[in-house]
């Protein structure tokens, strides 16, 4: 698939530094001798978020965090769950961190560039090559790998939120333990906070909301400083660094007619829709997709059809019953062991995991939710 005579470039141009395309360069030098040319848009790779993941399975990243955690909290209808298992921890890394060790790790290689301040013009495919027009010059690659996003449908489930960095005057938080949930009552939407606490007076506070509408940036501040005024009313509050994201809860329809030309990242689905995770599923596929480069066969990242059938019937439940989110992902913790959600969250889970999760969620609401479901299929199959 990668073989040719044509003078070209590099073998590899990948679009876009962030988590899908740093991981999948990574990979591709780590066990290729391919040439890759990485092509970023900004001038600088500085904090924009931090990521967090399981210390499963494990990568190079696992042991090279910033925080972890052993108990989780879910806290949803005015009671709470904390588990904790003896092999999983839940893991931070900042996303300068995680930038700067990628880019540490490639330049070590002749085979590997990067050019950062880079604007994508124009992408054509001609005679099994492809030309990438790059602010004012024209790159030539056997195989391209395009992270560029695809746009958010507005009409469908997002997930949306805005989390910020504060520092207490107090040392208010528990430093062991990371609520991934903490739910608010609303009937008709589904609203909760994520505490990622770095210590015991500095903490990520992040709202979050499943919904079809994005919020004004405005909202999402005004519900984290009324959290913290609730659940620390004697304490003051600074407020640093701010993240904000948008994540589809919908599949992305898998449209590529071009064997050279390969969607990688949100636009290919590495996004697990149903929870927003992704960090670890993004060094899975990118191996996939590496063994298929070594193979010299099709690459292809797709999701395996019982997890995308499952992902697909949970949004659709979300979607239809926002009152029931809290008691689904209520039951979802505190009948399933940190294991089974581990594995469910990076697609190891075997039928027997999924048997469990099935029998702890409601059934008739799902029955109903995969009736719809089929429906939409039918009508976009009947589209297309």
């Amino acid at each position: 698939m990668i073989k040719s005579t044509k003078k070209i470039d590099f073998d590899i141009v990948i679009i876009g530094a962030g988590l899908s395309g740093l991981s999948l360069a990574i990979e591709i030098i780590k066990r290729t001798k391919f040439t890759v040319l990485l092509l970023e848009k900004k001038r600088k790779l500085q904090k924009d978020k931090n990521w967090c993941f399981w210390n499963y399975p494990k990568n190079i990243f696992t042991t090279k965090y910033d925080n972890s955690w052993k108990n989780i909290k879910i806290s949803a209808n005015k009671e709470e769950i904390i588990k904790s298992d003896e092999y999983f921890k839940y893991l931070r890394l900042s996303s300068d961190r995680f930038y700067n060790l990628s880019i540490k790790i490639l330049k070590n290689n002749n085979n590997f560039k990067v050019k950062l301040n880079s604007k994508i013009k124009k992408i054509s495919e001609k005679k099994g090559f492809v030309n990438i027009l790059v602010n004012d010059e024209t790159v030539t690659c056997k195989m391209l790998f395009n992270s560029i996003p695809r746009p958010i449908v507005s009409n469908e489930l997002k997930q949306h939120f805005l989390g910020l960095e504060v520092t207490s005057n107090k040392k208010v938080f528990n430093d062991k333990e990371v609520t991934l949930m903490d739910f608010q009552e609303n009937n008709k939407l589904i609203h909760f906070f994520y505490v990622l606490p770095f210590s015991k007076n500095k903490a990520l506070i992040e709202s979050t909301y499943f919904s079809k509408t994005v919020y004004n940036e405005k909202k999402y501040i005004r519900d984290i400083k009324l959290y913290l005024s609730e659940k620390y009313p004697d304490c003051y509050f600074n407020f640093g660094f701010k993240e904000k994201g948008v994540l589809p809860m919908y599949s992305n329809k898998e449209k590529s007619l071009s064997n050279l030309i390969i969607p990688i990242g949100q636009t290919s689905n590495w996004i697990k829709i149903s929870t927003g995770y992704c960090f670890q599923n993004a060094f899975e596929k990118s191996y996939q997709i590496v063994n298929k480069l070594i193979n010299n066969s099709k690459i292809s990242t797709k999701q395996r059809f019982i997890n995308k059938f499952l992902d697909e019937i949970f949004c659709e439940f979300l979607s239809r019953y926002p009152g029931s989110a809290q008691n689904f992902f209520y039951n979802f913790f505190k009948y399933l062991n940190i294991k089974t959600i581990v594995f469910f969250l990076t697609e190891k889970q075997n039928f027997w995991d999924i048997l469990k999760i099935l029998k702890v969620l409601p059934k008739k609401e799902l029955i109903i939710s995969t009736f719809f479901l089929f429906l939409k299929k039918i009508n976009y199959a009947s589209r297309y």
